[in-house]
């Protein structure tokens, strides 16, 4: 049984792995396609999701380096120009949620095959 939990256990660990580094950069790289696949889960029905970039603002870390940052705002539009704004936050947890289901699929099914193969001798 402590093997099943260890194998479930690292399935987990690394579909959230992968979900965040996959997700994250998706979102970073290529913001329109990602943050579209999540659409539906983040806007209502009958609007459409709005992607822009603000300012670039200089930014110092904890280590005295500087570097910019650009504000995101994310919005849905509904078709009479009705705006509901400040969506960033819940896409960009959607991206990642969107992400772990896809890695924790094969993932489980990967440990099912092994635990069953395992406990069927």
């Amino acid at each position: 049984m402590k093997s099943v939990t260890m194998l479930v256990l690292i399935a987990i660990l690394f579909a959230f792995s992968a979900a965040a580094t996959v997700g994250g950069v998706g979102a970073a790289v290529a913001p329109e396609f990602h943050f579209g696949l999540v659409k539906l889960a983040v806007c209502p029905r009958d609007t459409r999701l709005e992607y822009s970039e603000g300012n670039t603002l200089p930014y110092q870390d904890t280590r005295g380096l500087i570097s910019n940052r650009t504000e995101v705002f994310i919005s849905c539009v509904s078709k009479d120009g009705k705006r509901f704004e400040g969506k960033a936050f819940q896409t960009i947890l959607a991206v990642v949620a969107f992400y772990f289901l896809v890695f924790i699929t094969p993932a489980f099914l990967l440990s099912n095959l092994i635990i069953n193969k395992r406990f069927s001798k």
